[in-house]
């Protein structure tokens, strides 16, 4: 079909529309960024004066009364991290500081990076808080359990050794173990090179071969226009198309640079413009605003100008609300789907063959590799971590994971997960809740602490009021009700993996431990008051 012109789509939206729903968009953005603003200064002062107030001149400190261990069940370590990604690196790293070091890391790879395997920014961290030397590397966690009658987690690593702690940290990451499709037929039988994009291939040469990109996700939309300049024909396989918003990306300038290591005031009111940019996507994703419906035909319009096909266009309209899947950024995607050695297939799998896919409509296309782009397994959970009674993590949450704040669950003593159920974002940046998680452990552990209290197992009853709150809320957010299915949901359809409101309510409500929702027990005398 020959292109066609912009203004022949059922899906185009006319100039003078999206002039006005500019304005309107910009109006709405600054209009939430100065509030944002005044509100963050407000918020600043408040907590900096009642933590002064509480406790004009106390510095935070873990000495933590057992000792600095060596991982025995006579003398446990403190605190074990599963996991070297930011949230182990970050946790670490807030535990030295505060002059705690009875702890240690045990990560599955030769490196730290977690999700960031490939980033060289983990490795500057560890370099410069010099933490090489609490890490395990190669370190697999096989299984934890908790033992009650001395108040410790029993971790048994790969290889068959087991080391205790008082405290448990979950931080592998939710997005850490690749998924794999399997309704589709025949997948072992491909004989051409075949890998999963989080388990990506370096070696591999992409030079004039036939590939099939499966799934048009965030990470398809990162890899597909990279590997199109390289291959001789690439076929995108996509179930349902994704939101694009164009990507405000530009280099730092070095006057910038310079400015900004000059005066630091100037880059934290950058930054600030930034998160309150970021947050008043809350407003159109969780409260309704009218900026929701103003996004949505901007990225209709965003469609209409990339892609002239309307055939095309129509196979790249989403049919559900802005929001309910990832919103993901992108300058050349479209263009990328419109090249000559490039063919977008909407067509189900039906199966594989030793050298081809086969589609729901029968067409069969020759390959030389294929590449999985399908996401990550949120469902379950990786580690067989057993708590009261011998039940696991992964037999609790079978239906539907809760977590107290995304922190701890019933039935797991002295266990902290980082980013638990319901703490991930859909609107800013994951490091944000990773933060406020870290103040909860902190000074949960520092309460324990200084109250001589070995032992906190969070109340049923709290976490299920805390968890009915949250879905009743979620209900009345994109991120559910958006007219889409999508991993944020569980077996039970409930959304578990999105905090359905701003980060700085999360972080309100991170501030301290709440002592009174959990039941707090002493090795000596049992359950405290």
């Amino acid at each position: 079909m020959a292109p066609s012109s912009v203004s022949s789509s059922n899906n185009d939206v006319p100039l003078w529309k999206v002039f006005f729903l500019f304005l309107g968009a910009v109006f709405i953005y600054l209009l939430s960024i100065i509030l944002g603003l005044i509100c963050h200064f407000i918020y600043f002062l408040a907590t900096e004066l009642i933590n002064f107030f509480k406790n004009p001149f106390h510095k935070s400190e873990i000495k933590w009364n057992h000792g600095e261990g060596d991982g025995t069940r006579e003398k446990p370590y403190c605190v074990i991290i599963i996991g070297s990604g930011f949230s182990g690196l970050g946790l670490a790293i807030k535990l030295k500081q505060l002059n705690m070091n009875d702890y240690i890391l045990y990560e599955r790879r030769e490196n730290v990076g977690g999700t960031w395997y490939d980033n060289k920014y983990p490795e500057h961290l560890t370099d410069k808080h010099n933490l090489r030397e609490k890490i395990r590397f190669n370190t697999k966690v096989t299984e934890a359990e908790w033992l009650d009658d001395c108040y410790q987690w029993k971790v048994t690593i790969n290889t068959g050794q087991s080391f205790y702690s008082r405290f448990l940290v979950s931080a592998h990451g939710p997005l850490a173990n690749a998924q794999f499709p399997t309704n589709i037929s025949g997948i072992d039988q491909f004989k051409g090179d075949m890998f999963h994009s989080a388990e990506w291939n370096t070696a591999y040469d992409f030079t004039e071969k036939r590939v099939a990109v499966i799934g048009t996700g965030a990470s398809s939309v990162q890899l597909v226009p990279i590997i199109q300049k390289h291959v001789k024909q690439l076929y995108v396989f996509q179930r349902t198309p994704p939101w694009i918003i164009p990507r405000l990306d530009r280099k730092v300038t070095d006057f910038e640079k310079w400015l900004f290591e000059q005066i630091p005031l100037i880059q934290k009111a950058v930054r600030s413009v930034i998160y309150w940019t970021r947050e008043s996507v809350v407003l159109s994703f969780a409260y309704q605003w009218p900026v929701k419906t103003i996004n949505q035909q901007l990225a209709k319009f965003f469609i209409s100008t990339q892609v002239k096909d309307v055939e095309l266009r129509k196979k790249l309209t989403p049919t559900w609300e802005l929001g309910c899947k990832r919103v993901v950024l992108s300058n050349d995607w479209y263009p990328t789907l419109q090249k000559p050695n490039v063919q977008l297939v909407t067509d189900g799998i039906k199966q594989v063959n030793e050298h081809s896919i086969v589609t729901s409509a029968g067409t069969e296309y020759e390959l030389d590799a294929i590449i999985w782009s399908t996401g990550f397994q949120v469902q379950g959970f990786p580690i067989n971590i057993r708590g009261i009674e011998g039940k696991t993590v992964e037999e609790q949450w079978l239906d539907s994971p809760q977590a107290y704040k995304g922190v701890t669950t019933p039935n797991f003593p002295n266990l902290f997960f980082i980013l638990g159920p319901n703490s991930g974002l859909g609107h800013n940046s994951i490091l944000l809740m990773i933060e406020s998680q870290f103040t909860y452990i902190l000074k949960t552990i520092e309460y324990m602490d200084q109250n001589h209290i070995d032992k906190f197992l969070v109340k049923q009853q709290a976490c299920q009021q805390y968890n009915d709150r949250l879905q009743a809320k979620l209900k009345k957010t994109v991120w559910q009700s958006g007219g889409c299915k999508s991993w944020y949901q569980d077996r039970m359809g409930n959304n578990t993996a999105i905090w359905p409101d701003f980060t700085w309510s999360y972080r309100l409500i991170m501030q301290n431990f709440d002592y009174d929702k959990y039941d707090l027990f002493s090795i000596d005398n049992k359950k405290t008051d």
